[in-house]
């Protein structure tokens, strides 16, 4: 027992001399010698931490709290340690047990700790903020590149939705750095009722006067007065302008910039709900071969400018006013736009008005040709609610050879010679969509007849019509041709099938429209080399389908949807 205490004394005179190596060789003797005491290890502690060697100090300092876990020097100098290594969640955790071991009347040494506290506080404080800087040095590879790149990137984000710049720019004070120093970003000036004045101000400044797109997306004349902070802006930039709801003289004595020249430049127009007026027509009497997409919603057109060679038009959304155009105003449009990728029309009164192009006219033929072709046209959306469309009279001298989408919309008059010329003078085999909702079909054969000659059809929308059940019985069975030969399926593509509120439809044809498709008919049926998409999603809503039947089509459809009634409709019911 003697010999670790006379090891020991011998450490602590040479530590008090400094001799630290001295020291630390004692000690350790001490400790082979059996002096397991918490003394020991914490004065070896003491000679490590003098000898910079902390890894080894903090080793013994663990063994004290070991040895005596109620004595208070452990785990202060374990504090001590875990602050000089910048362990400071460490740190203040031995230091908080070295002050619950402290007794109260030692004043001096709690004194000491609550510094030593108040110091790994501060020091972690600010140490979280290096550690932030540093990850950002480090992780934050965006504030490295190249502007032009950062405002490449930019660009690819906003294509779809300018909008979205605002959000950009609170990223951080790098990207908002970025996408203000690019007028580029700030074209597209929307104005609504939410601050109009505020954002017109802001964004004539970001853009510096160079307006792309334009929007007045509300008649409000607190809108509209917006205006005025463009009042003196050129806008020899504008390629977009869409006025919702828009008087169109306040508009044009607000903003006296958008002159001729401006609107002939102009390469996308939408006129929605315009208030009639002589000033409406002006935007179609005045638009220039780079329109690309007119949108003229409950709004005047002036057809002969838009019935001119040299047009370049690739949509168009028309929806008449009161009475709708003369058919051989469409014919002559159709006629010099043959680049026509989609077609929109919805005509409402029950008598169109007088022809306005006049075919002798130096750059018109002397009469209308015999037939249109619309090489491009792949969208045709027809819809109105009264008597007496020209819809026939256009289809019986128009051919659309590349159409895939058609839609037709509330039609009173019957849609089934409308059907029969399209079948006859339009290659319909590439026809991928149909949708025909709240019209009249007299003949239901008429349609089943465009179905077999659609074998690309994917999506078949029936919606509010009568005689359905006919159609869905055509595709749900094989055919065989007279002659013989192999068993040919109509629309073998078919994969959404949307059958709405059709009365007369029954189980028995949906059911075997999803064996067909699914794999589960008998293999006469479609015929060995036949290939059939399988039914994706079906949606039976408003049609009396069997309740029995149903979970068997929730397993066999992915998407499936039979809601015969809404829940305020059965509540009146009962």
């Amino acid at each position: 027992m003697a010999g670790w205490k006379d090891a020991f004394s011998k450490g602590i005179q040479c530590f008090r001399s400094e001799q630290y190596e001295q020291a630390l060789a004692h000690f350790s003797e001490a400790i082979s010698l059996g002096g397991q005491d918490a003394s020991v290890y914490d004065s070896r502690a003491a000679v490590y931490e003098k000898l910079g060697k902390k890894k080894e100090a903090l080793l013994d300092s663990k063994q004290v709290i070991y040895l005596a876990p109620d004595l208070w020097k452990g785990y202060a100098r374990a504090a001590r340690l875990f602050h000089n290594a910048h362990r400071y969640d460490s740190a203040l955790k031995m230091v908080d047990l070295a002050l619950e071991r402290i007794r109260p009347e030692d004043s001096r040494r709690l004194s000491d700790l609550d510094k030593l506290r108040q110091d790994i506080s501060s020091a972690g404080e600010k140490d979280k903020g290096y550690q932030r800087r540093q990850a950002c040095a480090i992780f934050y590879h965006f504030g490295k590149l190249p502007v032009e790149l950062a405002t490449n990137i930019f660009s690819l984000v906003l294509e779809d939705n300018r909008n979205f710049v605002v959000v950009l720019a609170q990223v951080s004070r790098e990207w908002r750095s970025v996408i203000l120093g690019i007028s580029a970003f700030w074209d597209t000036l929307v104005l609504t009722t939410k601050n109009p004045v505020r954002k017109a101000k802001i964004w004539k400044e970001r853009s510096r006067g160079r307006l792309r797109k334009l929007e007045v997306s509300d008649g409000d004349m607190k809108v509209v007065w917006a205006l005025n902070e463009l009042h003196a802006t050129p806008l020899n930039h504008l390629r977009e302008l869409v006025l919702r709801g828009v008087r169109m003289d306040h508009f044009l004595k607000i903003l006296p910039t958008c002159t001729s020249t401006v609107i002939r430049n102009l390469e996308y127009l939408c006129l929605d709900s315009i208030i009639v007026g002589k000033e409406t027509l002006r935007f179609t009497e005045q638009a220039g071969p780079q329109l690309r997409h007119l949108i003229a919603r409950n709004a005047l057109v002036c057809w002969p400018v838009l019935a001119r060679p040299g047009r370049q038009l690739q949509s168009l959304i028309y929806t008449s006013l009161t009475k709708h155009p003369h058919h051989e105003d469409l014919l002559w449009f159709l006629h010099f736009n043959p680049q026509l990728e989609s077609l929109e029309l919805g005509l409402r009164d029950t008598s169109p008005l007088e022809p306005s192009i006049d075919p002798s006219e130096s750059h018109l033929p002397s009469a209308l040709p015999g037939h249109t072709f619309m090489p491009s046209l792949v969208r045709l959306v027809l819809h109105g609610n009264c008597r007496n469309m020209p819809y026939n009279q256009l289809f019986a001298s128009v051919s659309f050879p590349a159409l895939r989408v058609l839609h037709l919309s509330k039609l009173v008059d019957a849609i089934d010679l409308l059907l029969s010329l399209l079948s006859v003078t339009s290659p319909v085999s590439q026809l991928n969509e149909i949708s025909i909702e709240s019209c009249n079909l007299m003949a239901p054969l008429v349609l089943v007849a465009l179905l077999e000659k659609s074998p690309d059809l994917e999506i078949l929308k029936l919606s509010r019509l009568g005689l359905v059940n006919p159609v869905i019985e055509s595709l749900a069975s094989a055919t065989t041709p007279v002659d013989g030969g192999e068993a040919r399926i109509t629309c073998p593509r078919l994969s959404h099938a949307h059958i709405s509120y059709c009365p007369d439809l029954k189980t028995g044809p949906i059911m075997r429209l999803v064996k067909l498709h699914n794999g589960q008919a008998s293999r006469t049926d479609p015929g060995p080399n036949v290939v059939l998409s399988r039914i994706t999603t079906l949606v039976l809503d408003g049609c009396q389908i069997d309740g029995e039947v149903v979970p068997w089509l929730r397993q066999q459809v992915p998407v499936f949807s039979c809601v015969y009634q809404t829940k305020k409709e059965a509540k009146w019911k009962r």
